[in-house]
């Protein structure tokens, strides 16, 4: 390509590090996507940034996706929320909530505004680790930034509270879901105890 005069741009580099990752070529990927940045070899957009970023996370590093995210701080170049969120859900499954937890005080720091994908892997990270306060805490402040809660949000607590044997929290998350008008799904139901309504 370069040898016929043409530059590759954006989304032919964005392509081929698709590729990478789909092929299992982590390193190569993160490799070149670095070149990419020091070089300045195109500028890229938030959907190369993302496919890295969730490449890394997929294959299980999401420490080098975190610290691409530091990374990207000190360029031209921003992360966006889905790159944020994609590192909070692989910090959540990997058991790192608490580094979770202090990404999105960053993300707030660097006027990135945080969802309801945010924060669902955060509660249901807080959930596994039985922290209710905590639990409590991320919904309120989800209430206080006006980030509505969806399905998702609302199957995680009522699993975890079936899970926990604490029947009437989830008849109480149920009861709020339904006032917010949120219809249940197959994983609402396959959560609940026989006892719910």
């Amino acid at each position: 390509m370069f040898k016929s005069g043409n530059k590759p741009d954006v989304t032919t580099f964005g392509t081929l590090l698709k590729w990478l990752f789909l092929d299992d070529k982590v390193a190569e990927a993160e490799k070149l996507f670095k070149k990419l940045l020091v070089l300045e070899l195109c500028d890229p957009n938030d959907v190369m940034i993302l496919t890295v970023i969730n490449g890394l996370c997929k294959a299980g590093g999401t420490i080098p996706a975190l610290e691409l995210l530091h990374v990207l701080e000190k360029t031209r170049w921003k992360a966006d929320v889905k790159a944020h969120n994609a590192v909070i859900d692989g910090l959540c499954k990997g058991g790192m909530v608490d580094d979770a937890l202090q990404l999105l005080s960053q993300m707030r720091a660097k006027s990135v505004s945080p969802d309801v994908f945010t924060y669902n892997p955060i509660i249901q990270g807080l959930c596994d680790a039985d922290r209710w306060e905590d639990v409590e805490e991320m919904l309120g402040e989800m209430d206080d930034y006006r980030i509505s809660k969806n399905v998702v949000t609302f199957n995680i607590l009522v699993d975890a509270y079936c899970k926990e044997g604490r029947v009437k929290d989830a008849e109480d998350v149920l009861k709020d879901m339904m006032q917010q008008k949120i219809c249940p799904d197959m994983f609402t139901y396959n959560a609940r105890p026989m006892s719910l309504p």
